[in-house]
């Protein structure tokens, strides 16, 4: 693999380096990329996009401009579709539904892979907090920055969100005995797959072998049933033409 150089940061080049190499090693990619970091801008106009991932191997990504943390999450966004290339679930004639196929697959496998990165190496989130000025400040109502709340991370934004709906009446409901709030959902932000057929679990584990991943967990009963909160008696009484 070769790491073009270009005119940016020495230390941000060598984060997006390391960066590189163990997100290929998590992908368990076997064809190496030839990765082009760039900050030329016209490209960026002309592609409209920040990053792109060709056939035969090649990756272009836009980092000028850019904070450490996005320009990673383009790059991880490329190499997942390198690996898809690589086990071939990518294609070069790939036809509108295959092609926003791999799009989800990659903005999931993405976002999922920069949190594990993330809270392992903090120091590619850039900025600093409550460093606004003082005429801006005194502007602001009582305004919270929220360092552990990176906005790299919409599915945790959005359960903060929930848990601020539900604060002030988180007391109310445990004195009911109503279940506490959780930091999340019984969906999580994985993947979900409703079936009718038992053959589905075939198929399911022979997709995720191809993306190199394993294990998925059951989080219904095996069949359509009626929810224990159901209603089973009838709310009308008996009359004549209608049995009990």
């Amino acid at each position: 693999m070769r790491l073009h150089e270009i005119q940016s940061k020495k230390h941000k080049l060598s984060l997006c380096q390391d960066f590189i190499d163990w997100a290929i090693k998590r992908l368990k990619i076997k064809d190496m990329p030839d990765i082009k970091l760039t900050d030329d801008k016209a490209q960026v106009d002309d592609k409209r996009t920040f990053g792109t991932t060709y056939p035969t191997g090649e990756i272009w990504v836009y980092v000028g401009n850019r904070n450490t943390a996005d320009i990673m999450r383009t790059l991880v966004h490329e190499l997942v579709h390198h690996k898809q290339f690589e086990i071939g679930l990518a294609t070069e004639d790939m036809n509108k539904q295959q092609h926003q196929h791999t799009e989800d697959v990659a903005n999931a496998l993405a976002g999922r892979i920069m949190r594990e990165y993330g809270k392992a190496h903090v120091e590619i989130y850039e900025g600093k907090t409550g460093s606004i000025r003082d005429d801006v400040a005194k502007a602001l109502p009582a305004t919270y920055a929220i360092p552990e709340l990176k906005n790299q991370d919409p599915y945790m934004q959005y359960r903060f969100g929930v848990a601020i709906a539900g604060a002030k009446g988180a007391k109310k409901r445990k004195e009911d005995g109503v279940a506490s709030y959780s930091t999340e959902s019984g969906w999580g932000e994985n993947e979900i797959i409703v079936s009718y057929g038992m053959d589905m679990n075939e198929i399911i584990d022979d997709a995720l072998k191809q993306l190199g991943l394993k294990g998925k967990k059951r989080v219904s009963t095996i069949d359509s049933e009626e929810s224990t909160d159901a209603g089973t008696k009838s709310p009308m009484k008996p009359f004549k033409g209608y049995a009990k």
